[in-house]
């Protein structure tokens, strides 16, 4: 298990511990987290991840290298842009990137993937385990919504009840992200 893992295992410790500490279920975005998860991926191109994906035969297992295939497409730009010989190029097999470095890509990544989302596209999400669902996500127009208001007021035996009121609330149409949970066929049965 390389240094990766490791940190994504730390940084699950981390978040579940604030959850508890909070005592909420949902969880916080934290770009900083993420930032620190790409840029320890990127400083680690020997490791390895596991993905799954299902097919007509079951579950398909590949293993993908991220970090590996980043720098080797930062070879290909400075050999045939900048001329860069072999030997200068290997270096970037063993360069550590910073954490801004990281940034950046996230940066980017984050933009584009909500401007793709925006054409009306789906994102299927990798699945790293075969216990979970594959996950899609999308962008979906929701119409103007009326919802009609109600106060608590004293009811006849003493206790709070909830009344209609002649308000009513309305939500502009607006953009909402949708996620579909797909359950694999390896994990279903049927009896």
């Amino acid at each position: 298990m390389g240094q990766y893992n490791d940190y994504l295992k730390q940084v699950r410790a981390n978040i579940t511990e604030k959850k508890e500490q909070s005592n909420t279920k949902a969880s916080m975005y934290s770009k900083a987290a993420l930032v620190g998860l790409t840029t320890v991926l990127l400083n680690d191109p020997d490791e390895s991840i596991t993905l799954f994906a299902g097919s007509k035969d079951g579950v398909v297992e590949t293993q993908v290298n991220p970090a590996k295939a980043h720098r080797e497409q930062l070879k290909k730009v400075a050999k045939h842009t900048f001329g860069i010989d072999d030997a200068d190029v290997a270096k970037l097999d063993s360069v550590q990137f910073s954490k801004g470095y990281a940034e950046s890509l996230v940066d980017l990544n984050l933009i584009a993937t909500k401007d793709y989302l925006d054409t009306g596209k789906k994102i299927t999400l990798p699945m790293r385990s075969t216990g979970e669902t594959q996950a899609t996500i999308a962008v979906v127009d929701r119409g103007q919504k009326e919802t009609k208001l109600r106060e608590l007021k004293d009811g006849p035996d003493g206790k709070k009840i909830s009344i209609e009121t002649d308000k009513v609330s309305v939500t502009a149409p607006q953009k909402a992200v949708k996620v579909t949970n797909k359950t694999m066929a390896w994990n279903k049965k049927t009896k």
